[in-house]
């Protein structure tokens, strides 16, 4: 996975004084056959900065004396905005043959979608020494939807579909000397004649993280979806469908801080966090905030690590 390479040079960055890079990638394939092969061919396009990054393919052919028509179709989406990132891809293949005369009527497409962004972010709390230390409650927002399956109508083995749709995302979080956050999340939806199947990781998730003052941070979000589909009819004829769609849109991004706490437990206001390079203040979030219900759990969840760490604090002092 190309976006890698950014994740790895988090740990480098986090002494740099202002740097912001965005990779985009889409790439997708399509083709189909009832009586020539008919081929879009492959194309991917690429972007190094903010905004909208998009591809479509197709590829058809069909024998309108018969009824025949076969069709793969790939399309694919990057978007990168300061502190979030949205990719979705599509991929399909269908075939009607309703009858027997051409063999092998096929239809396929593959879709590849994959975004990064990172940023240095400056950290500093007033009133505190260089390199003290502070615990924050962050958000990060992860929300996508993964699909794939097919169907078959009239058409049995060995007639086949297939349709599968995967996703990957990181978040890290590098300060002075090592991570502060390093997620990796995946996973994959679909097979070769499999049931339609769909996959729905959706949520904001909260973390504590080490902060250092007076320093800089690097942040990194990158996300890859990879989805395709095909179909074939062999022998009496019939419609296949197979189809396979990733569509994390709705983003993977920063939620904000929502809490900051210095070492002793003391809860913090007075800081800032500014994207060096974007000049995003990423003490707000960089995306839609959470439904309501979803903001009065996060205030509870903040009130709860809260009242945990001045239990502690009176704990300490006691012993």
């Amino acid at each position: 996975m190309r976006l890698l390479t950014l994740l790895t040079l988090g740990l480098c960055l986090a002494s740099a004084t202002a740097a912001q890079t965005v990779s985009q990638r889409v790439a997708g394939n399509a083709g189909a056959k009832v009586q020539v092969n008919v081929q879009a061919g492959s194309q991917e396009f690429t972007r190094n900065s903010l905004g909208d990054l998009q591809l479509s393919r197709s590829a058809g052919d069909a024998v309108a004396i018969h009824g025949q028509a076969a069709t793969g179709m790939a399309e694919a989406r990057s978007r990168v905005e300061a502190g979030a990132v949205r990719v979705e891809a599509h991929a399909s293949g269908s075939v009607i043959a309703p009858a027997p005369s051409y063999v092998d009527a096929n239809a396929y497409g593959t879709a590849t979608a994959e975004a990064s962004f990172q940023d240095v972010l400056s950290f500093s709390a007033p009133g505190y020494a260089p390199g003290a230390l502070f615990w924050a409650t962050v958000k990060i927002k992860l929300d996508g939807t993964v699909s794939g399956g097919g169907t078959m109508v009239d058409a049995a083995a060995p007639s086949f579909y297939n349709g599968v749709a995967s996703w990957r995302s990181q978040v890290q979080l590098v300060r002075p000397g090592g991570y502060s956050l390093n997620l990796d999340y995946r996973g994959s939806c679909g097979g070769v004649m499999h049931d339609q199947c769909t996959e729905d990781p959706k949520g904001w998730f909260s973390f504590e993280v080490l902060l250092v003052n007076q320093a800089n941070h690097v942040l990194t979000l990158a996300t890859r979806v990879d989805a395709s589909g095909g179909a074939l009819v062999r022998g009496a004829g019939g419609t296949v469908l197979g189809y396979g769609a990733a569509n994390f849109m709705h983003t993977v991004g920063w939620g904000g801080v929502q809490a900051l706490f210095d070492s002793d437990g003391a809860l913090v206001s007075d800081f800032s966090f500014e994207g060096l390079g974007s000049g995003f203040d990423f003490r707000q979030s960089a995306v839609a905030v959470p439904e309501p219900s979803s903001a009065l759990l996060l205030l509870l969840g903040v009130a709860a690590i809260w009242a945990k760490r001045r239990a502690f604090q009176r704990q300490q002092l006691g012993a």
